[in-house]
C-alpha cells in the first residue's frame, strides 16, 4: 500500500524526528510504501515578501509598536539552515519524505491509506487549522483507509473550539482505526469526539534497541561522561538539580541538548546535535536525567535508570501516562531528596510490558492495512 504519514513538521525536534522514522520503518518492514509528509518548517522567503514585511515593520517601528528586526524573516531562515544542519542530514538520509505546501495539494489517487501520528499532532496550538490533521482535505475520498496512530493532545484538557470540536467529531468517525498515545486522551476523545480510541505505545517503542544502535554505528566518539542530561527546559533550578544528583550518585554529567531557540547565544551554540550522537548518549549512559517525554522513552528502550524533572510547559499528561504504563511513576521527581524514594527498576517487567503492548499495536495496524 501507498501510505502517507502526517505528523508535525520535521525540524530540530529529535523525538519528533525519531517517532516519524520509527513509524515509517515499521510500515515499510510490513511491505508498504510509507512516505512522511514534511511541510516546510522554515522556507526561504522571497525578496518581495521580505521587503513587504520590512516596510510594515518600519512603519510600526516609527509608531513605536514593533521590536522585531526589519529583515527578521531572512535572518531567521539563514540561522535555521545552520541550526538544523545535523537533523536535516538525518532526515535526508533516513526518512522518505514528500513535500506538500498545502494539505489540499494531496491527491486521492496517490494514496491507499492516510496515517496521522504520532507526537502532539492533535494539540490545537500546534496547528493553524486542526481539521487538517483529521483529514478534512480527504473528507469525500472513497477508497482510502484512515488511521490515527498514537496522536497526542499534549495536555489532559480540551483545547478545541465548539466549531472545531463538531468538525473533528464528524471527521474522526470516518477513521478505520483510532488510537491515542496518552490514557487521558481516551477520555477526551470519548467526551468530545464521540469515539473510544485504544491506548497504544509511541511509535519509537515499536522498534528495538538494536534498531537504534544500527543508526549509531558510525559514531566513534564516546560520550564525555556517564550521566546523560537531556532537558527541554534547562532553567537554572533544573541545572542545580543535575549537579546535586551527580554528586549524590557519583556520576559525571554530559549534555545532549542545544538551546536552539535562545537567540541571545552565538549561532554556533544553537546548532542541534546529530540524532545519531543523541542516541549514542543513551548507549553510553549509566543514568539519565530528563524532562522530556522521548527522553523517558529512550531511557526505557535502552534500559538505563532515569529520573524525570517536572516540565509543566511541555505537557505532563504524556509523561504521567508513559510512567504509569510501565509502573514507573516514582521516576517523576521534584528535587534530589526524591532519590531516596526510588525503587530499583525491574527491567524484565518493563521489557515484558513493552513487548506485549508492541505486538498489540502492530496487530492493530496490520489488521487495517491487510
Amino acid at each position: 500500500m501507498h501510505i502517507l504519514i502526517i505528523s508535525l513538521p520535521l525540524h530540530t525536534n529529535i523525538g519528533g524526528i525519531l517517532q516519524s522514522y520509527a513509524l515509517q520503518t515499521v510500515l515499510s518492514r510490513n511491505g508498504h510504501d510509507a512516505i512522511v509528509l514534511n511541510r516546510p518548517f522554515c522556507s526561504k522567503p522571497s525578496v518581495a515578501k521580505v521587503l513587504a514585511k520590512a516596510c510594515c515593520r518600519l512603519l510600526k517601528k516609527m509608531l513605536g509598536r514593533e521590536t522585531v528586526p526589519l529583515f527578521y524573516d531572512f535572518k531567521h531562515y539563514k540561522e535555521y539552515t545552520v541550526i538544523s544542519q545535523h537533523t536535516e542530514a538525518f532526515i535526508e538520509k533516513n526518512i522518505h519524505c514528500r513535500y506538500y505546501k498545502r494539505y489540499t495539494d494531496i491527491r486521492e489517487a496517490d494514496w491507499d491509506a492516510l496515517v496521522v501520528g504520532s507526537d502532539q499532532i492533535w494539540r490545537r496550538n500546534f496547528n493553524q487549522k486542526i481539521e487538517n490533521v483529521f483529514f478534512d482535505f480527504a473528507w469525500d475520498w472513497k477508497n482510502v483507509r484512515r488511521i490515527a496512530y498514537a496522536p497526542s493532545f499534549g495536555l489532559d484538557t480540551w483545547g478545541y473550539s465548539d466549531v472545531e470540536t463538531k468538525n473533528c467529531a464528524g471527521l474522526v468517525k470516518k477513521f478505520n482505526l483510532v488510537t491515542v498515545r496518552e490514557e487521558s486522551a481516551v477520555g477526551l476523545c470519548e467526551k468530545h469526539l464521540g469515539v473510544k480510541p485504544m491506548h497504544v505505545l509511541d511509535p519509537t517503542m515499536l522498534l528495538d534497541r538494536k534498531d537504534y544502535e544500527a543508526l549509531t554505528s558510525e559514531v566513534k566518539e564516546k560520550s564525555d561522561g556517564d550521566m546523560l542530561v537531556y532537558l527541554l527546559d534547562p532553567m537554572e533550578s533544573n541545572l542545580v538539580t543535575v549537579k546535586e544528583v551527580s554528586a549524590v550518585l557519583h556520576h559525571k554529567p554530559f549534555y545532549v541538548f542545544s538551546k536552539v531557540n535562545d537567540t541571545s547565544l552565538p549561532l554556533s551554540e544553537r546548532i542541534q546535535i546529530p540524532v545519531e550522537k543523541w542516541l549514542k548518549g543513551f548507549q553510553d549512559a549509566k543514568f539519565v536525567i530528563t524532562d522530556s517525554f522521548h527522553g523517558c522513552i529512550f531511557s526505557i528502550i535502552f534500559n538505563v535508570p532515569f529520573v524525570v524533572l517536572r516540565n509543566e510547559q511541555g505537557g505532563l499528561a504524556r509523561i504521567y501516562s508513559l510512567l504509569s504504563m510501565f509502573c514507573l511513576k516514582d521516576r517523576l521527581v521534584d528535587s534530589v531528596d526524591d532519590l531516596k524514594q526510588l525503587k530499583i527498576i525491574d527491567w524484565n517487567k518493563v521489557n515484558a510490558i513493552r513487548e506485549k503492548k508492541k505486538y498489540f499495536a502492530l496487530g492493530l495496524i496490520d489488521k487495517i492495512l491487510r
